[in-house]
């Protein structure tokens, strides 16, 4: 019994010490790479008392067809790719109680976008276009070099 405890404590020590992947079984990956604070707190003063959605999440690669599946565990695999390319911000999203939508592409925006869109460096200069009096943000997910650009109403 003493053995199998130790070869358990031992699977669990390299998972959660050893290099981050982004398939490890611990959410490791989706730690800060970076700092946090400017961004963060920009977003959420942006989003501070407003009504409806705070927060527009833009690509294919962070669009799920129904955000209420993120609500609670377990993520169905439909949206799984989705939440996973979205930690660790949207953990900060929720603390900031902000409401969210996604679209699949740019030209899928709302004319009045909210006061914070979230896209991937792919779609930034096509958000950056409808979104010329947002400060923009690269912020770095987790330790496995995946980058999220962050628009914050001024």
């Amino acid at each position: 019994l003493s053995a199998a405890g130790l070869h358990s404590g031992a699977v669990i020590a390299g998972e959660v010490y050893d290099d981050p992947a982004a398939g490890d079984a611990l959410p490791g990956y989706a730690q800060p790479g970076s700092e946090y604070r400017t961004a963060v707190s920009a977003m959420e003063d942006a989003v501070a008392g407003n009504e409806g959605t705070g927060v527009l999440y833009v690509g294919e690669a962070l669009a799920v067809e129904d955000e209420t599946v993120l609500d609670r565990p377990p993520v169905p695999g439909r949206a799984r790719a989705a939440f996973t390319a979205r930690l660790p911000l949207s953990w900060y999203v929720e603390r900031a109680g902000a409401g969210t939508e996604s679209v699949a592409a740019p030209s899928a925006m709302p004319d009045s976008a909210p006061p914070v869109v979230v896209t991937t460096p792919d779609h930034r200069l096509a958000v950056a276009d409808r979104l010329s009096e947002y400060e923009r943000y690269t912020i770095e997910q987790g330790l496995t070099n995946r980058r999220l650009i962050v628009f914050v109403a001024a």
